[in-house]
């Protein structure tokens, strides 16, 4: 009887397994965050580094390109005259546009945004405008916010040091184990963004 009570009074201190299951999860969803807080850190400190070698172990470039095509393809549509053409020069001029205007940016892209790009962006001395300039002068722009957005993508956003909103999203990924940047995303309107840039 005593040995009875005594292995009940034991068990009674023995903390459920839904509770130390719960524990685990918890401790394991932390360490999961903090994994891709880290990754994201890491990438934030090579741009700031100007480390094109550093930055481009974060990125996946094919990614990446295609994601910049999606976004300048969107502001070259947002751009483009929304008016019915006045002449027949007009209207030549705006199809011409339209059918080589994305092939010659994405031509650009497959060009430029690589390793070797990256590295050419970094040692350039020149002035950059746009988006690019943010880029290659990251003091220049600030971290906004670092958020999960579901259990493999990860977004950076960034603004002007002086602003209250954030201008894009640096999408960051799982790639087998490691975050890697797979695109760019606007976090304004693409009217906005066209009119900024004076399309």
């Amino acid at each position: 009887m005593i040995a009875k009570s005594i292995f009940s009074t034991k068990r009674r201190f023995d903390p459920p397994a839904a509770l130390l299951a719960a524990v685990w999860l918890a401790i394991l969803a932390g360490g999961y965050v903090l994994y891709a807080r880290q990754a994201a850190i890491s990438l934030q400190y090579a741009l700031h580094e100007r480390d094109a070698a550093k930055v481009s172990r974060h990125i996946e470039w094919s990614s990446l390109g295609e994601s910049l095509k999606e976004m300048f393809g969107a502001l070259m549509l947002e751009a483009a005259p929304k008016a019915e053409a006045k002449d027949e020069f007009e209207k030549a001029g705006a199809a011409l546009a339209t059918t080589l205007g994305p092939a010659i940016v994405n031509g650009m892209i497959d060009t430029y945004v690589n390793p070797k790009g990256l590295e050419k962006l970094f040692s350039d001395e020149t002035s950059v405008e746009g988006p690019a300039s943010q880029v290659k002068n990251f003091n220049a722009a600030r971290v906004m916010s670092y958020r999960v957005v579901s259990p493999t993508r990860y977004e950076i956003e960034i603004g002007e040091a002086d602003g209250k909103k954030s201008e894009f999203a640096i999408v960051m990924e799982l790639r087998g184990l490691s975050w890697l940047v797979t695109g760019i995303i606007p976090k304004k309107p693409m009217a906005e963004i066209a009119s900024a840039a004076g399309m």
